[in-house]
């Protein structure tokens, strides 16, 4: 593996690790071990190019989890590692280790220290100091940490393959459940430095059997799943994740198992329930500003770009100051066709220094907009004497197109939050989140009272019924595949008469509209079981179905 791919896989590692706020050990290590190429890795950001018609914007990431292939990540373990070593808070990305062991001294930085000592190969200093700290240090869980990555190292890099085994014992020994923890995170990557995953997914799958019915079961799971996702297993991870989410109670785990459901979808090539996934994630933790970011910019990536906008928007409500969110906003925006709005966002994003917005707003520029630089020449016309005519109807075109993309915004918002809502339900349904699975066989009927009998044979959904709609007779098909309490549907809608010669108005009163129509749709059976809510799975498309079971359950 090359020096930059296991570059790129660390500084993944390191973000999945900072959204959980507990990495301060590990950003210790993850620094030392790569200072030479983080200086150069992190100086680069990266953008992605999307194009809208004639205009291009820039989308900018420096958080996405998903921007490298989830099989090619580094195995790591989550740990709460959160106070370990407040003495580390100047430590930044920056920053390269200490120069000599009386600097490091002086400073307390026993982590720096032992990283020094197993890097001149001196085991006797590192033992020196491992006892100097475990003699100072009366914390249950810094003494497990500092073991631990002592162990570590002592197997890594000074090749002494009793280190496992010692850190196996002292996991047998230990009864404090948060220490434990630590201790198995430390072992798992001893495993995983080997490639020993035999034992990895051992360890692994006893620490699951040993806390049922604990917190830390939803970590050791998701660990888990991280492993089996870079064995490309999956199948093992989805139902791994899958079984375990109808068990959990708490908001911050269901987010945290969407989140990495989100992940295992990514890693199958399945990018568009990647960012439901990561949707129903932000739904238990919606004030978690790298979810809102991560799911934003996957969504706009899959053609979702009103849940993108809702999710910038949102962050931004919550961090004015984002300026990646804000150059993304414009983006989206100028997506949308609304270049007035897009420039709006790419100069509060210029405002704080995003060079990206920049760019982005000297391409837009060029192929015209100028809204506030129109409104400078308006300004500096009216100050002559008789200015020309045609000033008049410029003030008034500008404050039309002012008026009117702010509206066309509000409306972009108001509808991806209703959009959100049936794809966080249809979510919930298709990974069966706590709910038992329900039948779609029977009779329904539509908002006319027709009825509409389907059948479900071996998960395949099929469904035709006929109705009359202003003396034009139709007939109407569903046809799809079901998961769990959601399905994939394809509607369908045909004239029967469609070879008469008087054609249909639509509803703005255009002839040539035949009623015919036909749509991708995503379904849900609503948690009461009585309603199955059909929409477009393209929310452009202004279509939705629902039906009300007749049968009983």
């Amino acid at each position: 593996m090359s020096t930059s791919q296991v570059v790129a896989d660390y500084i993944k590692m390191f973000l999945d690790f900072f959204s959980n706020n507990s990495i301060v050990i590990f950003f210790i290590i993850f620094i030392f071990f790569f200072r030479d190429s983080l200086s150069n890795v992190f100086s680069r950001l990266i953008s992605l190019a999307v194009s809208y018609g004639d205009a291009k914007g820039e989308l900018k990431t420096t958080e996405s989890i998903n921007s490298q292939p989830a099989n090619k990540e580094r195995y790591q373990y989550q740990v709460e590692l959160d106070n370990i070593s407040g003495k580390q808070e100047k430590i930044n990305k920056n920053e390269e280790k200490c120069k000599s062991e009386e600097e490091c001294k002086s400073e307390g930085d026993f982590f720096l220290r032992l990283n020094n000592s197993f890097d001149e190969k001196d085991k006797n200093k590192a033992n020196e100091i491992l006892n100097e700290f475990l003699k100072n240090e009366n914390d249950e869980n810094e003494k497990a940490s500092f073991n631990g990555y002592y162990l570590y190292l002592l197997y890594t890099k000074g090749n002494d393959n009793s280190a496992i085994e010692t850190l196996r014992r002292l996991l047998e020994e230990n009864k404090n459940e948060s220490s434990k923890k630590i201790l198995i995170f430390w072992l798992s990557e001893c495993y995983e430095s080997s490639k020993n995953y035999y034992e990895l997914e051992k360890l692994l799958k006893k620490a699951i059997d040993e806390s049922h019915g604990k917190v830390e079961n939803t970590s050791y799971i998701i660990n888990l799943s991280k492993f089996y996702r870079m064995d490309s297993r999956y199948e093992d991870a989805l139902n791994l994740l899958e079984n375990h989410i109808k068990t959990v109670e708490t908001p911050e785990e269901k987010s945290e198992i969407y989140n990495e459901i989100s992940e295992v979808e990514y890693g199958k090539g399945n990018h568009e329930m990647s960012a439901f996934a990561l949707e129903k994630a932000i739904e238990y933790s919606p004030d978690n500003r790298v979810l809102l970011f991560n799911a934003a910019y996957s969504q706009g990536n899959s053609r979702f770009s009103h849940l993108a906008a809702v999710n910038y928007d949102t962050l931004i409500d919550l961090q004015p100051n984002h300026e990646i969110a804000l150059n993304n906003l414009g983006a989206t925006a100028q997506g949308f066709g609304l270049p007035y709005k897009s420039i709006e966002y790419y100069k509060k994003a210029v405002d704080k220094g995003e060079t990206l917005a920049m760019a982005n707003l000297a391409s837009l520029y060029l192929r015209a907009g100028f809204l506030d630089e129109a409104r400078k020449l308006v300004k500096s016309a009216k100050e002559y004497d008789n200015p020309h005519e045609n000033i008049l109807n410029a003030v008034t075109e500008i404050n039309s197109i002012s008026e009117n993309e702010a509206s066309r915004w509000k409306e972009i918002l108001k509808e991806g939050s209703v959009y959100r809502n049936l794809i966080r339900q249809y979510t919930s349904a298709y990974f069966d989140e706590g709910v038992k699975r329900k039948n779609f066989d029977g009779t329904w009927q539509d908002a006319s009272n027709v009825q509409v009998k389907i059948q479900d044979v071996n998960n395949e959904l099929s469904a035709e019924w006929h109705s009359d709609e202003n003396n034009n007779k139709f007939t109407i098909s569903l046809s799809g595949t079901i998961r769990n309490n959601s399905a994939i549907i394809e509607y369908k809608k045909q004239r029967v008469d469609h070879e008469e010669k008087e054609i249909s108005k639509d509803s703005w009163g255009y002839t040539g509209y035949t009623g015919n129509e036909n749509h991708a749709c995503l379904a849900y059976i609503s948690g009461d079981g009585n309603n199955l809510i059909i929409f477009a799975k393209d929310i452009n498309v202004k279509f939705s179905l629902i039906l009300h079971r007749t049968t009983q359950l």
